[in-house]
């Protein structure tokens, strides 16, 4: 059939029947067309022209535009992909929501993304919400050098927090199994510390069984100080030093030495048990008054204040010359 103008069908039907005309490539029917106006393409159906248009409802406002080349656009508002089945994205890149910044909702009982690459995530802000189950983020190197890095970046007033709300004793944790954990803060001005604080106790244990296992330091220059300090605590040892089955050495310099007590006036100072032998292994010197309750062996020792010896003997001894000098006259 061949026509320059309208090609009209008319069919005579009654009532509820319906008319069918069809189109066949020889013997095999390829479309067929019936009076409610349905149009049924049974094979290929090509629009060899680019840029070609297909056009679908009443103000023809879902259309499928050839691009030109090899591509194609789908325009609609909205568009509903309901599959009964799996649904397959193929292609060289999958891009959504690329052209104008637009909201997009994805909800399933799992999500599972896989990648051969690296997943990259931009955006304004970032809310990852888990509940219910445990959850975790891991990742597993297989070469040196490989670090996981969790930052905050930028120069403003702003905190990198990790919080729990656990009940347990291990709410927060931060462990390793085979190498070491560095915390440093290399910001020197004033507040830019490291602070621990605890409403419980604070407990530091090492395993280690060498020399430093817990080793304290400050290393900043020669105004800088170690402050042990209890505020509250009333009891004589209210700050202990305690070695199990080993001994406790402090060490000063020759200008400054060790000084104990020297902080309030009429502190008592205690030194061995009852029972215990406390050495001096070089010259002592008593600036003020020295009384000795017991034996006394006094070797090479000056005295420059009252010496009160209360023994039921007192032996004086001296393979030399003994000098006793006194300059009151009351004996």
């Amino acid at each position: 059939i061949k026509s320059f103008d309208d090609i009209v069908f008319n069919t005579n039907i009654s009532g509820s029947q319906t008319s069918t005309f069809s189109f066949k490539d020889n013997t095999t029917e390829v479309a067929s067309l019936d009076s409610n106006g349905n149009f049924a393409i049974l094979n290929d159906l090509s629009l060899t022209t680019d840029s070609s248009i297909i056009k679908m409802g009443v103000g023809a406002d879902f259309t499928i535009t050839h691009d030109g080349t090899t591509g194609a656009t789908i325009a609609a508002n909205p568009i509903t992909i309901d599959s009964a089945g799996a649904l397959s994205l193929f292609g060289t890149s999958i891009n959504i929501g690329t052209d104008t910044d637009v909201a997009i909702d994805i909800d399933s009982s799992t999500l599972d993304i896989d990648t051969s690459a690296a997943i990259t995530i931009d955006s304004v802000g970032l809310s990852i919400d888990s509940t219910g189950v445990a959850a975790n983020i891991t990742s597993t190197t297989d070469g040196a050098a490989e670090d996981f890095t969790i930052a905050l970046a930028g120069a403003t007033d702003s905190s990198l927090i990790l919080s729990s709300t656990g009940t347990g004793a291990d709410a927060l944790q931060i462990t390793t199994t085979a190498g070491g954990i560095d915390i440093s803060a290399t910001g020197n001005a004033a507040g830019e510390d490291i602070d621990i604080s605890s409403a419980a106790s604070v407990n530091v244990t090492a395993t280690e069984n060498a020399a430093n296992a817990i080793y304290l330091r400050a290393n900043g220059g020669t105004s800088e100080t170690i402050k042990i300090h209890s505020d509250q605590g009333t009891g004589a040892g209210s700050i202990e030093l305690l070695s199990d089955v080993g001994g406790i050495t402090l060490t000063g310099d020759t200008d400054h030495g060790i000084i104990l007590g020297t902080g309030v006036s009429g502190a008592p100072i205690s030194i061995g048990h009852t029972t215990s032998e406390t050495t001096v292994n070089d010259n002592l010197s008593v600036t003020g008054d020295l009384a000795v309750d017991g034996t006394a062996n006094l070797d090479n020792t000056d005295i420059d204040g009252t010496l009160v010896v209360d023994g039921s003997n007192i032996s004086l001894d001296s393979t030399a010359t003994l000098n006793i000098d006194n300059t009151n006259t009351t004996n």
